[in-house]
């Protein structure tokens, strides 16, 4: 009889070993818009500091930059081929990644979106900077730093991105409606690379030689603006409003170079985009939209106890 039911709780246990969903440990695919600039190295940190906390097997894949539209799509396609349980996405186009991650979502995959939106509708939630009210903010201290009138210029990321666009838009928007003496440049798309970004300011100065201040919208805009600037010692004659911050943006802030440049919280995004995933896919409800804050820094206000926290979240090697 005993061992008649020592076999049978064996038995049991094999059955059991083999069955419970336990034994599987949550795979996620963290998916950034691009590699080589520090604020995504900053969101994978976050992502990956998540992972390590909610004992998941993170796996990050990245396009080298953020205009490599198809290699995102392979990596996607990756992502369903190995069956992820989520997918965390920063998505490099509004909609070219659309028909891949419809994919996903019907192959059971959850999706997850950080940064930047996208068409379709197919994400179970997004986490993401006000871009939109941080435009608006650039707009009041542009107004701010030139007296609420003359001419300002602004300086755009690529075409169909959303989170670059929602600034812009923020921008020209306070402009038009507050600051109806300030006159509005809108720059053609500078491209994916500091390079291409410095092309295009340099061509934007040559043809308006009496703008008064410059609004660069990303990180690879912000360092092509300094750079001319810099380069043909205008950026005393010509105000600079950068967005995100780095190494290179703190020395420019604290030497004057740069009049103000507004902070993201990339690690919070990648942290929060990864807890929001294990959510979902633990079956949990999850929010729609999650915000994270923007910070306005110069020199005046560096020191502060918000600042230097949120400075914290954004320097590679901290």
């Amino acid at each position: 009889m005993k061992k008649h039911l020592r076999a049978i709780v064996a038995t049991a246990l094999v059955i059991f070993l083999f069955s419970t969903p336990l034994m599987a440990k949550e795979k996620v695919l963290f998916i950034p818009k691009g590699t080589m600039m520090c604020y995504w190295q900053k969101v994978t940190e976050g992502a990956l500091k998540a992972g390590d906390e909610l004992n998941i097997e993170m796996t990050v894949r990245g396009p080298r930059n953020e205009n490599h539209h198809r290699a995102q799509i392979k990596i996607i396609e990756f992502g369903i081929e190995e069956n992820y349980d989520a997918i965390v996405l920063a998505p490099n186009h509004e909609h070219i990644v659309v028909p891949v991650v419809k994919k996903a979502v019907d192959r059971g995959i959850k999706v997850i979106l950080i940064d930047s939106n996208m068409s379709g509708h197919y994400h179970s939630s997004f986490v993401v900077s006000d871009n939109y009210a941080a435009g608006q903010q650039a707009a009041d201290h542009a107004a701010g730093l030139i007296g609420q009138k003359g001419t300002v210029a602004l300086v755009r990321f690529a075409e169909n991105n959303t989170s670059t666009a929602d600034r812009g838009h923020g921008f020209i928007d306070k402009l038009k409606s507050h600051y109806p003496q300030i006159k509005v440049i809108v720059s053609p798309y500078a491209g994916a690379t500091t390079g291409s970004a410095y092309h295009t300011v340099s061509a934007l100065i040559e043809e308006h030689p009496a703008v008064d201040l410059i609004f660069s919208i990303n990180e690879t805009t912000t360092f092509g603006t300094l750079r001319i600037l810099k380069e043909k010692n205008l950026h005393q004659k010509i105000k600079h409003i950068g967005f995100d911050f780095n190494e290179t943006v703190k020395d420019a802030v604290l030497n004057h170079e740069i009049d103000a440049a507004i902070a993201q919280n990339p690690y919070e995004i990648g942290y929060l985009g990864v807890n929001i995933a294990h959510q979902r896919v633990q079956g949990e409800t999850v929010p729609k939209k999650l915000f994270t804050e923007t910070v306005l820094i110069n020199a005046e206000n560096f020191n502060t106890a918000r600042v230097q926290n949120i400075i914290k979240q954004n320097l590679c090697g901290n």
